[in-house]
């Protein structure tokens, strides 16, 4: 049996000091290799650094798979310094793309998620400009949500050298940099901007959104002002009305005039159907009063988007008091010409069984 499956089969049994005894027999670069995986899988980076240094005494070079090895033990190493260091010293190496890729993912991602952020800057320019190594965009994307989140002036910064390195700026940025907005409504970064808004796509709010279903409804609101305010950008009209009907649906009158303010600012004009959503509020919040009086103004303006349809008299229809009421706006909504679902004529007839 060769020395190589020897320390392969006690590296596997878990046994790395009858390994390492193997390794003074016959040095072998693929030996020193087996056993460096070991320690590395065990987290035992002394170990690691000591047979390497080993193997620069018996002149032979680590391979790019022993320098993958370091960098995975170094992962698990509470110095930051050591793990940038063993990743700029792969860097120097042949290893593939796609193999440093992984490695880099690995050894920053702990890093993205401490107070430490700000020292993965530097490190990412020298890998980029003295190594010609790109961070993988991944890394970009947990480094820019988390200075956004933290309000950091570091998030400019981070942005630009996204930039420069060949990405452009895709949804999960563009969601980061609608955050830092909103924290900063002030600051414009020029540079960005255009960029910003010519490839901002449709789910541009899908991280608002999240907020908006966990109840940071303020945060939301906020986020809405302040990015049309920097950024003049036109909101999203499903992800407006996915709001509007939130908030009416819970009664939240006050919320649902507010993000029909937002609306008005655009170029987006009301509909029926944004004003429904404002009848279902107060329907919701049982303000009849206040529901009464919006659906005679809008009876009274006559515009043709702004006719009442079978949704504005099937609110009406429910939150009618007496029957002559409910039948009225019963006989309105037949008048439309338009024939109701059956959810809607479901509706209909459990509000008339109210009144017999």
């Amino acid at each position: 049996m060769s020395f190589l499956k020897q320390i392969r089969i006690l590296v596997r049994q878990g046994q790395l000091g009858q390994a390492e005894t193997l390794l003074w027999i016959k040095p072998d670069r693929e030996q020193y290799h087996c056993v460096v995986q070991g320690y590395a899988r065990r987290r035992n980076l002394k170990k690691c650094l000591w047979i390497m240094q080993q193997m620069k005494f018996r002149d032979l070079h680590p391979t790019d798979e022993i320098n993958i090895s370091l960098c995975v033990a170094q992962s698990f190493s509470t110095d930051w310094h050591s793990r940038l260091t063993s990743l700029l010293s792969l860097a120097s190496t042949s290893c593939s793309t796609n193999q440093f890729n992984i490695v880099c993912s690995r050894v920053m991602k702990p890093i993205c998620q401490t107070s430490k952020l700000s020292e993965l800057g530097p490190m990412i320019d020298d890998l980029f400009h003295q190594y010609n190594r790109a961070v993988p965009y991944a890394m970009h994307q947990h480094i820019v949500k988390n200075l956004a989140l933290s309000g950091s002036n570091e998030f400019l910064f981070a942005i630009n050298r996204l930039r420069k390195q060949g990405y452009h700026m895709c949804g999960d940025v563009c969601d980061s940099f609608v955050i830092w907005i909103a924290r900063h409504p002030k600051q414009v970064f020029a540079p960005t901007l255009p960029e910003f808004r010519s490839e901002m796509p449709k789910n541009l709010w899908r991280d608002v959104v999240l907020m908006w279903n966990s109840g940071h409804t303020v945060t939301c609101l906020k986020a809405l002002k302040c990015s049309h305010q920097a950024l003049m950008i036109d909101l999203s009209i499903p992800i407006a009305n996915a709001f509007l009907n939130s908030a009416a649906r819970k009664g939240q009158v006050e919320i649902t005039r507010e993000i029909i303010k937002i609306l008005l600012k655009t170029h987006v004009r009301p509909t029926i159907r944004t004003f429904n959503t404002l009848l279902l509020a107060y329907a919701r919040s049982n303000s009849y009063e206040k529901c009464l009086c919006l659906v005679v103004r809008l009876l009274r303006l006559q515009h043709p988007a702004l006719c009442p349809d079978l949704h504005t008299y099937t609110i009406m229809i429910e939150i009618s008091q007496t029957q002559a009421e409910c039948k009225l706006y019963l006989q309105y909504a037949r008048q439309l010409d338009v024939s109701p679902d059956a959810l809607m004529l479901t509706r209909w007839l459990a509000s008339l069984s109210r009144f017999g």
